[in-house]
């Protein structure tokens, strides 16, 4: 049962990490954009099939309509809701409706499938005829499972992910050329978008190329995440990772300066470091909302004060933003 909604949390995770990645998203909304509508399909495909078979449950076994129907219904909501967030390019709100509704509705779905079976195999009715009964059910779950891998195509989404992930790499490498232009010592920037792209990118391109079918592609997906979202994967936290040393090579050079002039450098720096060690705690794991948010908060902060240094040193406010 749990592979019937694991895939859309994956999904909804990466996007919600990809929303974190402020105050500078690292490539056009366009890709992500793109993201969230595949992600759409794969909900709209779930609930076809969760919703189908319940109907056949129903159809076969009357009694549980009781019990099913309301879900049916929960579920079709839940179509409509994040149907309304996508066509307002909603992604952090459709993200955070799939983990905090959408996905316990369907495990709610595949127990009351689950037990309701159970409980008519068990029920001492005439044994034949809940037999053919059970066997039509399979038959039905088998064909409506093979309509919703037809549906969606869990390959084409990876190479969105693929193509969104090199796209925020080469961004990146922009972004650490523009520095390196300007005369700063960009070594660890460099550093990192090479490691993101040999620990990230390119395993992550292989398994994909590699996978024989659905479940092995989103096995994949679920192993290499650049930003976060891979619940027992490797997790870079490349746009944590980037913000943060960028705003602190900015501090350390305009550092000298502001003290001098009798400017507060200290308070950017505090959020830097606390910034740096929920970073570092992480290591490769997923770090929570309440984590990234937490973080994010700091960053931010951070390149609030850094920018209004500049401001009062009469500096390049865009080397800040």
């Amino acid at each position: 049962m749990e592979t019937r909604f694991i895939s859309a949390l994956l999904f909804a995770a990466l996007l919600i990490s990809i929303m974190s990645a402020q105050p500078a998203p690292p490539v056009p909304g366009a890709d992500k954009t793109a993201l969230l509508d595949s992600a759409l399909t794969d909900m709209k495909c779930k609930v076809t099939f969760e919703t189908g078979f319940m109907h056949a449950i129903i159809a076969r076994f009357p009694d549980l309509s009781s019990s099913l129907s309301p879900i049916i219904e929960e579920l079709q909501l839940d179509v409509t809701r994040l149907s309304q967030y996508a066509s307002q390019k909603d992604v952090l709100n459709y993200s955070i409706y799939v983990q905090e509704s959408f996905t316990p509705h369907m495990m709610t779905a595949a127990t009351a499938e689950k037990s309701g079976i159970e409980g008519q195999r068990d029920s001492g009715a005439d044994k034949n005829e809940t037999k053919a009964a059970m066997e039509s059910l399979k038959s039905k779950f088998d064909s409506l499972k093979d309509a919703q891998n037809s549906c969606f195509d869990a390959k084409d989404h990876a190479n969105l992910v693929i193509n969104y992930y090199n796209n925020s790499l080469n961004m990146y490498e922009a972004r650490t050329k523009n520095l390196t232009d300007r005369g700063f010592d960009t070594s660890y920037l460099l550093t990192l978008v090479s490691d993101a792209r040999s620990q990230i990118l390119v395993p992550l391109q292989n398994g994909v190329n590699s996978a024989t079918d659905s479940t092995g592609v989103i096995d994949v997906l679920g192993q290499y995440c650049l930003f976060d979202g891979c619940l027992d994967g490797t997790n870079f936290h490349m746009a944590a990772k980037f913000e943060t040393k960028r705003l602190t090579i900015l501090l350390e050079v305009i550092s000298p300066t502001a003290v001098e002039a009798g400017l507060d450098r200290d308070t950017p720096n505090t959020s830097l470091d606390h910034a740096n060690r929920m970073i570092e705690s992480w290591g490769t794991s997923n770090a929570g909302g309440d984590q990234l948010k937490a973080t994010w908060d700091n960053i931010r902060s951070a390149a609030k004060d850094l920018h209004d240094l500049f401001v009062a040193l009469g500096g390049d406010t865009a080397l800040s933003d």
